[in-house]
């Protein structure tokens, strides 16, 4: 698969200075220090070259390189930031892959029915649940093994097992 990634999402300015506030989206937190710039942008058309990267809590501290001041920063609030699947991703092995792979799976039971297509991963501290729009109908599926059977992303689907009233049919 080729494109760009979601790695975190800049939630606020931090002090004076022109740094920012990121909430990742990785839990390989050194990923924001490997990749050198990051992108505004799903085209790669905007990249901003990071020069530092500190720890607070659950967030990031980054600086990029031409933002000295808060008023050059706040303009970015709220944006995500991207990097190149390509050249930046890591290198995954045979059954990994990243969350974003599973938006856009068609949702079917082990007889080929469709239940929906996958519109969004809900990452929780528990476990993750993942949004299902079938039709007008959404619906939330823990992403555990006992639901989850198998992830064919060659051929975009992902099996699943269902229990009775897991899905609402009115």
């Amino acid at each position: 698969m080729s494109g760009y990634l979601t790695i975190g999402k800049i939630v606020n300015t931090h002090a004076l200075k022109g740094e920012v506030k990121v909430y990742p989206f990785t839990s390989d937190l050194k990923r924001f220090e490997e990749v050198g710039y990051v992108y505004l942008d799903k085209k790669g058309e905007q990249a901003l070259k990071i020069v530092g990267v500190k720890y607070q809590k659950n967030m990031l501290i980054i600086k990029f390189e031409g933002y000295n001041h808060i008023n050059d920063v706040e303009r970015l609030k709220n944006r995500e930031l991207y990097i190149d699947r390509e050249t930046q991703g890591a290198n995954l092995e045979e059954e990994e892959f990243y969350v974003e792979d599973l938006i856009g799976l068609d949702v079917v039971t082990e007889d080929q029915v469709s239940h929906g297509v996958v519109t969004d991963v809900i990452q929780n501290k528990s476990q993750d649940l993942l949004e299902i729009q079938n039709g007008s109908k959404r619906w939330f599926l823990p992403f555990v093994e006992a639901f989850v059977v198998e992830l064919d992303f060659d051929n975009k689907k992902m099996v699943v097992e269902l229990i009775e009233g897991l899905i609402d049919e009115n």
